[in-house]
């Protein structure tokens, strides 16, 4: 669960559905191919790829040109994806059950997850509302983003809501890019959201979240200066978002600083009023292999 494998995945996704999207009309088999190639390498280095199938689904009904049924054909192939899919699941609980395998560990682990409960939509929705807000101002660093409540919690609804009328509108106006950044984003988020999840997971949020859903923000936000360029001119465009930039880019340096080792990270977690016991566990054993004793008994 290293953000190193996330990168992976979003290249590997990005790579991924390029070749598929740039392929798809001219050359469909050679576009499915690579684009499988890439999703079979991607989902081994992380679950959260499993996604990429239903990104490339949506991608291809909002972008591309042609009716509905007509859509509806171009995305058909997606299914052989599913091989790849029943694969990485075998492979993942025999990997699980390690040397007490017994031929019924993927059986036992579809047993484990855990089905939605009467809670489940508004926890989803107010992860996702904080991965959305991390992506406008990621400050200060967290180890942990446990989910909002409260006001906090109706607002980050509410600016979904706008978002999906908003995504819809356009939509409808010829305008897809919005819908398909949103798209993008949301499905790539879900296996973080715990929409469906094991017995015992909470949901919570972690800024390695945000690596492979980035990509559907960074869609819109594309989009957005590109039209705000077309209609207004790329000069007041750069005065308005190179101080963003340079901002961003301030508040980013500092949280590297916080990055830059495990012991900084969860004493910087601590700091901030965490006194979880979770947090202190695990800050104390970084100090113990640190051999830092004194603070340990303080």
């Amino acid at each position: 669960m290293t953000p190193g494998t996330s990168i992976i995945v979003t290249i590997f996704a990005v790579g991924g559905l390029w070749w598929l999207m740039s392929r798809l009309q001219d050359r469909p088999w050679s576009a499915w191919i690579g684009f499988g190639l890439a999703y079979s390498t991607a989902i081994l280095f992380k679950e959260e790829a499993l996604t990429l199938p239903g990104i490339a689904v949506a991608l291809i009904f909002l972008l591309t040109p042609g009716g509905f049924w007509e859509r509806v054909k171009r995305f058909l192939p997606v299914f052989f994806l599913l091989i790849p899919i029943a694969i990485y699941f075998y492979l993942r609980s025999k990997a699980l059950a390690g040397d007490q395998a017994t031929g019924e560990e993927l059986q036992l682990m579809v047993q484990a997850a855990a089905i939605p409960e009467a809670n489940t939509p508004a926890r989803v929705l107010t992860v996702i509302g904080q991965l959305l807000w991390m992506m406008v101002w990621p400050w200060p660093l967290r180890l942990y983003y446990w989910p909002l409540t409260g006001v906090a919690q109706v607002a980050a609804i509410a600016a979904q809501a706008v978002l999906l009328v908003a995504a819809i509108v356009l939509y409808f106006r010829r305008r897809p890019t919005l819908a398909a950044g949103l798209s993008f984003f949301l499905l790539a988020i879900a296996p973080a959201s715990r929409l469906v999840s094991t017995d015992g997971s909470a949901a919570h949020v972690a800024d390695r979240y945000m690596y492979y859903p980035s990509v559907g923000i960074v869609m819109i936000v594309a989009a957005l200066v590109y039209w705000l360029a077309r209609r207004f001119g790329s000069k007041l465009v750069l005065a308005i978002f190179l101080p963003l930039l340079l901002v961003g880019a301030a508040v980013t340096w500092e949280r590297n600083h916080e990055w830059s080792d495990e012991l900084t990270l969860f004493q910087t977690e601590y700091n901030l009023g965490n006194r979880h016991f979770v947090t202190l566990r695990i800050l104390i054993s970084k100090l113990w292999t640190e051999n830092q004793k004194v603070r340990i008994i303080e």
